[in-house]
């Protein structure tokens, strides 16, 4: 019960601290405030994170994945 307690704190602190790194810094970025930026941000980390989840299931289905993880 205290792992996933602390689990939760941690991922409460980062999330924090990343709102609070987007609130200050991010109006400084040399980006424009356009459809297209805006699309950039909400679809990037899916797709980063269904490719990483992708290439993580075929290296998990190879013939010799038990070698390389025990």
């Amino acid at each position: 019960m205290n792992s996933a307690i602390g689990l939760v704190a941690k991922v409460f602190l980062i999330s924090i601290g990343f709102s609070f790194l987007i609130k200050e810094f991010a109006p400084q970025l040399p980006f424009s405030a356009t459809n297209t930026t805006a699309w950039i941000a909400v679809l990037l980390p899916s797709l980063v994170m269904a490719l990483l989840l992708l290439w993580r299931g075929q290296r998990a289905q190879s013939p010799n994945a038990e070698e390389r993880h025990p």
